[in-house]
């Protein structure tokens, strides 16, 4: 038995005895008023006996909502062991001669784990603030032979999650690890309840070809309280969780370095994390041309969807308004565009970074495109843009809209705003104050692909992925981010890729220098400058504008600028 004091009180361990046989148990007692009833705290003694600490004639009821009375063995012979009785009240009374006094506790389970069908305990961790003037006594801290991995899926969907689990999973329990599956996100985490499965290699070994996530998802932040964050830390501690897979986005990716640092620096425990990125917005802080996973399966669908959309207005010679999901960046909204053929792009990173844009220009760069077709002698086309110019619209602008919303990170939440609404209204009064009769209809794209299947390249990606968190983990590792670059595992640590100003996870945007945007862009029909040029082209975009060409260079010029 040993004791250290804490900022709580102390903690009392007792060790089990048969290292060679020895598995993890930890069961956390709290002082409370009035002890509780539990089948956990049935199931402890029930552990206790199987173990060989608590004497064979020790009983528990069939209900395991009481205990029968019973005497705690001394345990090997290790210094300072003394004897515990549990009362009928489920306290915890100590010998005479043990100076430390009473004190009631309640108790829950924290881990278990079976070897040849016995669970054999080997520690039991006891907190209260009765022991807080315990000075100067012998300390004994068992080592953790046990490792037990919680994976927790953060943020929207995306193509590969159950892919991630699958691996993780598999290569854990081939460790000989424990491994949780935490259900929707922290949310439940966050209140202190344990909604988690024990996942085994016979659950996830066929699930990798799978669209969603077995243990769905939720957005819930974790580290908009203290005491959000310090619930979560409890849980998984509780959980006996030594490690923790995070799979997500950026919030998600900070959500669990903020975790693990407050279980190291405000309780001085250790949970190290690794962080799968997952996204379709492909907006996490990762080298150009490797991409978060699920994106490719994303464009891939959105592709499909966008050049349907291309052949239906060609058919019909009308104009459709495409909303790529993409929080801040446009990675899907050009890479849609750009692989579908899609008439013009447009993505937040043309515009400034350092000042909001008026929802006129997005709307006028479209008219443009609009009479540019039409002085080609083509009434149709697709704009597609992303969801993330929302967040660079002036605020006042989208008021029309009336239902601007955030979500625990502070974001906009783009799927309340149907952005391509908004942008399909202003544009054909836009055309109809020109005398402009076009017919235009609007189509978001990101519910569609989220949860889909993921593609060959995305299943093979993913599992990579998930292998390579758990080796990280396995080799010692944590707190970074995982990736593959030229075919090697390369963890990249968090601190890397902290926004120093923000002191959250950085944001990857469209290099609009880089060869992809560059033809992108080629490959679009937009106002230019050199079509503001004297000449039979200038002349043409006039007619079909209703203008005279110094009209339409007054009113439309100023687009060529983005």
């Amino acid at each position: 038995m040993g004791c250290r004091d804490t900022d709580r009180g102390a903690e009392l361990f007792l060790l089990g005895k048969g290292i060679e046989q020895v598995e993890v148990l930890m069961v956390s007692v709290k002082e409370q008023r009035r002890p509780r009833h539990s089948l956990e705290f049935g199931q402890l003694f029930k552990l206790l006996v199987q173990g060989g600490i608590v004497p064979e004639q020790a009983e528990v009821t069939e209900d395991d909502n009481e205990v029968i009375p019973c005497e705690l063995l001394p345990l090997g012979e290790i210094p300072g062991c003394k004897l515990f009785h549990f009362e009928d009240s489920m306290g915890v009374t100590r010998q005479k001669n043990h100076r430390l006094g009473t004190a009631p506790f309640s108790c829950s389970l924290i881990s278990r784990i079976r070897k040849n069908n016995t669970i054999i305990p080997e520690r039991i961790m006891i907190k209260s603030s009765a022991y807080r003037n315990l000075k100067n006594q012998e300390v004994i801290m068992p080592t953790l032979i046990q490792n037990t991995l919680a994976i927790v899926c953060g943020g929207g969907p995306a193509p590969g999650m159950n892919s991630v689990i699958s691996s993780v999973t598999i290569e854990a329990k081939k460790s000989g690890w424990e491994v949780y599956g935490i259900f929707d996100g922290f949310s439940h985490l966050g209140t202190g309840e344990k909604k988690v499965i024990p996942l085994t290699i016979e659950m996830v070994s066929r699930i990798h070809a799978d669209g969603g996530s077995i243990l769905r998802t939720s957005r819930f932040n974790p580290t908009k309280s203290e005491e959000s964050l310090r619930n979560v830390v409890d849980t998984l501690i509780e959980l006996g969780v030594t490690h923790l897979v995070s799979i997500g986005g950026d919030d998600t990716a900070y959500a669990a370095f903020r975790i693990a640092d407050y279980a190291k620096n405000s309780l001085g425990l250790t949970i190290s994390f690794a962080h799968v990125p997952k996204t379709i917005d492909n907006d996490l802080p990762l080298p150009e041309g490797i991409p978060t996973f699920g994106f490719e399966t994303a464009r891939a669908l959105g592709t499909q969807i966008v050049a349907n959309l291309m052949e239906d207005a060609k058919t019909t010679g009308r104009w459709f308004i495409a909303v790529a999901m993409g929080r801040v960046a446009g990675h899907l909204a050009l890479g849609i565009g750009k692989s579908a053929g899609a008439t013009m792009i447009m993505i937040p990173e043309e515009f400034p970074s350092d000042r909001k844009i008026p929802l006129s220009l997005v709307v006028d760069i479209i008219t443009g495109s609009i009479i540019k077709r039409l002085a080609a002698g083509r009434n149709y086309g697709v704009a597609v843009t992303a969801e993330g110019l929302i967040e660079k619209i002036r605020i006042e602008d989208l008021e029309a809209a009336d239902c601007v919303e955030y979500d625990d990170h502070g974001h906009i939440r783009y799927a309340e705003i149907n952005f391509s609404d908004v942008l399909k209204k202003e544009l054909l009064a836009n055309l109809y104050s020109l005398g402009i009769r076009m017919t235009v209809n609007n189509k978001e794209v990101g519910y569609e692909v989220r949860c889909a299947p993921p593609c060959a390249y995305d299943i093979e990606y993913t599992r990579n992925l998930g292998y390579a968190a758990m080796e990280f983990l396995r080799n010692g590792g944590s707190n970074a981010m995982i990736t593959i670059q030229n075919d090697r595992i390369v963890p990249i640590p968090f601190e890397d890729i902290m926004d120093p100003v923000t002191k959250k996870t950085q944001v990857r945007m469209v290099n609009t220098d880089s060869i992809q945007y560059r033809i992108a862009r080629e490959y679009t029909i937009r106002l230019e400058k050199r079509d503001f040029e004297p000449g039979i082209e200038l002349d043409k975009l006039a007619v079909a504008a209703k203008m005279t060409p110094e009209e339409f260079r007054k009113r439309f010029e100023y687009v060529t600028d983005y």
